[in-house]
């Protein structure tokens, strides 16, 4: 998401611009006044304003899709609350936002758009590096087998032995499923090219449960350059049926094997529970912080029964954090990369 922030010279927009970019938004700063023109060209999907002129700008400009607009104000007296909402604004905070409530109404809108059609299907099918992901995992089987197959549309023959690995968005609990299989026989080949001409043939399963981690890898790296932070399951057996299922599907051919690759995108979703209906493999969808904002655990933890015991140590059983409602299959127990800092939801 491409956040344009319109504010005077100074440092409170410095001070946006870092904390946002400091979480992986694609972020445009600017102290000119807004045009017409200037804001086509932005292309922002969010807009933080400090004055009325910006906001009467973005909304003469009528986009379409019509961008969020914040507007950023000294103080949220009656007069210019109103003036504001009149002049476009769709959210207002005061230019003395502290870090984690900026992130919290930055992330706002994306918690309920569903008009996109890549929205509806979650973060991660939307993402802009989502055609490149193909190519991308193309190159890294290639990497790994140590010489370059041939990639092919795949021509409907399932696969005998698969696995998949199941990738999670910490921001809307999307998923996508990437599934990797092959024939018995082609399974030889991946066999001998991943441990050598020593290989035992029972060893297919589990190359082709390393070759779906490495390209989770790939995906995880691919979709962080649009501002997505993941949860990466474990890799475990699937049927050949699943890659039925798939949206994008492809096969890479060369030295008798036909390794065939595909990518299951999923809508999740979020929900606020008590800390005393948490179960394990829930993932949290944001931090839990303590007095003064100290992170206590970080969005996109896979709960496990000793992280849920000790949230109900911290916070008590009645309390309620928001938690993915697609579950990981294997629970982790430290948090991944840090995210943006949001106050958990108390009762």
């Amino acid at each position: 998401m491409r956040v344009v922030v319109a504010m005077p010279p100074g440092a409170v927009g410095e001070r946006f611009e870092d904390v946002l970019r400091s979480r992986g938004y694609d972020v445009v700063r600017t102290v000119e006044r807004l045009s017409k023109e200037g804001i086509s060209e932005f292309g922002g999907d969010l807009f933080i304003c400090g004055d009325r002129k910006a906001l009467r700008a973005i909304q003469s400009a009528e986009l379409k899709p019509a961008p969020h607009v914040i507007a950023a104000l000294p103080k949220l007296d009656e007069k210019s609350v109103v003036a504001a909402l009149a002049a476009g604004a769709v959210d207002l905070m005061t230019r003395s936002v502290c870090a984690s409530e900026l992130v919290a109404r930055v992330e706002l809108p994306g918690r309920f758009a569903t008009d996109n059609a890549d929205t509806s299907r979650g973060r991660l099918r939307g993402a802009g590096s989502w055609q490149k992901v193909p190519s991308m995992m193309s190159d890294s089987v290639a990497a790994t087998l140590g010489w370059t197959p041939t990639s092919v549309p795949h021509d409907g023959e399932l696969p005998e032995v698969s696995a998949a690995i199941r990738v999670t968005c910490r921001e809307d609990a999307s998923t996508v499923e990437i599934l990797v299989g092959c024939s018995a026989l082609g399974g030889e080949t991946l066999v001998r090219s991943l441990l050598g001409e020593d290989g035992p043939p029972d060893a297919l399963p589990d190359c082709l449960r390393e070759t779906a981690n490495v390209l989770a890898g790939v995906f995880k790296q691919a979709v962080m350059v649009d501002g997505l932070g993941v949860t990466l399951g474990l890799p475990e057996d699937c049927k050949a049926g699943k890659f039925s299922d798939a949206e994008t599907v492809w096969a890479l051919e060369g030295k008798g094997l036909s390794l065939v690759l595909g990518m299951i995108p999923g809508q999740g979703g979020h929900r606020t529970v008590q800390v005393q209906e948490l179960s394990p493999g829930m993932v949290l969808r944001r931090d839990v912080l303590l007095h003064g904002g100290v992170p206590f655990v970080r969005a996109g933890t896979a709960l496990t029964e000793r992280t849920i015991e000790k949230l109900a140590e911290v916070l008590g059983e009645g309390s309620s954090v928001s938690v993915a409602e697609a579950q990981l299959e294997f629970a982790e127990s430290e948090a991944l990369e840090e995210d943006g800092l949001l106050l958990f939801e108390a009762c």
